[in-house]
C-alpha cells in the first residue's frame, strides 16, 4: 500500500510540474505588427501570439482580454478575447 501511494504522489509531482499556467491580461491594443505575430498593449506589455490567435480580427484602440503563457522569458498570447 505504501508503494501504491508513494508511487500515485510521485505521478502527481511530475504531472503539476510540467504543467503551464495561463494567465490573463486585460488591456486596450496599442499595436499589431502581423509580421511578428506581436500584440502591444497601450501599457507597453508585449505578446508574441500562438498560430491560433487571428491577428487581422483585431484592431488597435480595442480593449481585449488576453489569455498567455510565460516561456523563456516571453508572453505567449493563446487567446485574445474582447473584454466585457
Amino acid at each position: 500500500m505504501k508503494t501504491l501511494i508513494g508511487a500515485a504522489t510521485a505521478l502527481a509531482l511530475l504531472t503539476a510540474s510540467g504543467l503551464a499556467y495561463a494567465l490573463e491580461r486585460t488591456g486596450v491594443i496599442d499595436t499589431i505588427d502581423q509580421a511578428s505575430a506581436t500584440i502591444t498593449l497601450q501599457d507597453g506589455s508585449q505578446f508574441l501570439t500562438s498560430k491560433d490567435v487571428l491577428l487581422g480580427q483585431l484592431e488597435p484602440g480595442s480593449e481585449v482580454v488576453i489569455t498567455y503563457e510565460e516561456k523563456d522569458g516571453q508572453m505567449i498570447a493563446t487567446d485574445v478575447k474582447p473584454a466585457g
